[in-house]
């Protein structure tokens, strides 16, 4: 008989449907198996990056919480009086007068 089912199959013994399918996937394993191993760096490293990112921006959100405070008591204190120059020194002259020269 299996000489039978190995004539009509082409020299090859029946196999049921059902081990072929088997085969299939357990190759379509070993495929997945092997793509989440390359992933798995790449996710790695994506995590890294996601956690790097929020510390920056907590960093960030607290560098500007802080400006904005110092800003806000800058602008609640009173203005301060605008800074005068200083008077320019006296003129000196001959004759040591009253620090008037007139050239006629």
């Amino acid at each position: 008989m299996v000489n039978g089912v190995r004539h009509q199959n082409g020299g090859k013994a029946y196999t049921h449907g059902l081990f072929s399918s088997i085969k299939f996937e357990t190759k379509l394993q070993d495929v997945k198996t092997k793509l989440e191993q390359l992933l798995e760096p790449e996710r790695q490293a994506r995590l890294k990056a996601e956690e790097r990112t929020q510390e920056i921006q907590k960093k960030s959100t607290k560098e500007i919480r802080v400006l904005n405070d110092r800003l806000r008591v800058a602008l609640e204190r009173p203005p301060r009086p605008a800074q005068q120059p200083p008077p320019p020194p006296p003129r000196g002259g001959k004759g040591g007068g009253g620090g008037s020269c007139f050239i006629l």
